[in-house]
């Protein structure tokens, strides 16, 4: 299959992450409406917490391979052999929390930790020779397979009677592992994994700032939990049954960086790459007209597809569309910077400003509730957005003094 250009490239991995975001919206509002605000809660906690053990564990390996791979400084036999030994250590750390979640006096949603963890762990691997190889279209063809599989899926399980909580987490483990299988499926034969070498090697050498950035926006879905935590269950409720839809208001910067990250890595200099994929900056401008309608809309929105029992969850909507205007910029400034080398500063500022959002969130739970919530997010969105800006023309200044 021929590889299509950046810009189409760009165009299809959004319109593959907006399909999915909508459809995992979907799945939420599901499990939302037939389950209480403190059963949903927890499970909302539990895969947040699945998606936070993501990025411990894989520590920035997967974004150092793919820039390796791509500027050609690693092969994939040695991708392959890290690879390995990122996985073993990932199912080690799966059975322990399955086993901890089983034996501690938990609620029986946190049974969703370790396969959420282990499946989605799994697809992020499987996905790096595609990505280094810049084929962002076959990425977006494996997302909507396996997202309208899930669906289909959840509500299987739903008609045979099985809980809403429990379909939910079980749907999402298994498009994790349906994900990862389409990857190795289309990936060319010329681009995959060659595992020949089975000997240990450490699968995070190089990747310290990579991962530092890594596991501190991993951190970032420790929100739901904190909110749980500190402003009770109900909020923790009415905050989890919306904080997710902005996902989709950022997918088409998320599609675009996606798609040029490859090209950055791979060009010669920064401008270089960007005279290949500038034609998609337009994407920015979709994210910022959906936030503005997505802020308009959610009186509508909200009480319409959750319910009155979520009349709260308006507000944390509104707070969090309007705190996601900043975060467009955020993540291509911070990947491009990363694609260039200025990984360090990178991940550095990220965790600072990941970090100070929790704590915020912890403290702005406990006086507000679930507009706390909301109100960290804003915060920390605003401030990274200046950190990583100044980071990122640092870079590309540098660049051109050379």
């Amino acid at each position: 299959m021929r590889a299509a250009g950046p810009g189409l490239q760009a165009a299809l991995l959004t319109v593959a992450n907006g399909g999915s975001q909508a459809l995992l919206a979907v799945a939420y509002v599901i499990a939302a409406r037939t389950a209480s605000p403190d059963s949903f809660g927890f499970v909302a906690s539990a895969i947040g917490v699945g998606m936070a053990m993501i990025g411990i564990v894989d520590f920035g390996a997967n974004s150092f391979w793919m820039r390796s791979l791509a500027s050609g400084r690693m092969t994939l036999s040695e991708a392959a052999r890290r690879g390995f030994w990122k996985t073993t250590t990932a199912v080690v750390l799966g059975v322990l929390t399955l086993l901890a979640s089983l034996v501690l006096p938990l609620p029986e949603e946190f049974l969703a930790v370790a396969p959420v963890f282990l499946s989605m762990t799994l697809a992020q691997l499987t996905q790096v020779p595609l990505r280094a190889a810049a084929r962002s279209d076959l990425i977006a063809l494996s997302i909507g397979i396996s997202r309208v599989i899930m669906c289909a899926a959840l509500l299987v399980m739903l008609l045979v009677g099985l809980p809403s909580t429990t379909a939910l987490w079980i749907s999402l483990a298994f498009a994790g592992l349906l994900e990862s299988i389409l990857y190795l499926w289309l990936t060319p034969k010329r681009r995959r994994y060659r595992l020949d070498d089975y000997r240990f090697i450490n699968p995070w050498h190089g990747s310290a700032h990579f991962g530092i950035y890594s596991v501190a926006t991993s951190f970032q879905s420790l929100d739901v939990s904190l909110v749980t935590s500190f402003g009770g269950a109900p909020a923790g409720g009415v905050y989890a049954a919306v904080n997710r839809w902005t996902q989709p208001l950022g997918l088409a910067v998320t599609g675009f960086t996606s798609a040029a990250a490859p090209f950055i890595a791979s060009a010669k200099s920064f401008r270089a790459g960007w005279d290949v994929i500038r034609r998609a900056w337009w994407m920015l401008g979709v994210a910022l007209a959906a936030c503005v309608i997505a802020f308009a809309l959610a009186p509508l929105i909200v009480p319409l597809l959750l319910g009155e029992a979520y009349a709260d969850s308006v507000l944390v909507f509104q707070i969090m569309a309007i705190g996601t205007i900043p975060g467009l910029l955020t993540q291509p400034l911070a990947v491009f910077g990363q694609m260039r080398g200025a990984d360090r500063a990178v991940g550095i500022l990220t965790a600072a400003g990941i970090a100070v959002r929790l704590l915020a969130t912890a403290a702005l739970a406990a006086a507000f509730g679930a507009a706390g919530g909301a109100l960290a997010y804003a915060l920390s969105q605003a401030v990274l957005v200046v950190a990583l800006g100044s980071v990122f023309a640092r870079a590309v200044r540098k660049e051109g003094d050379q």
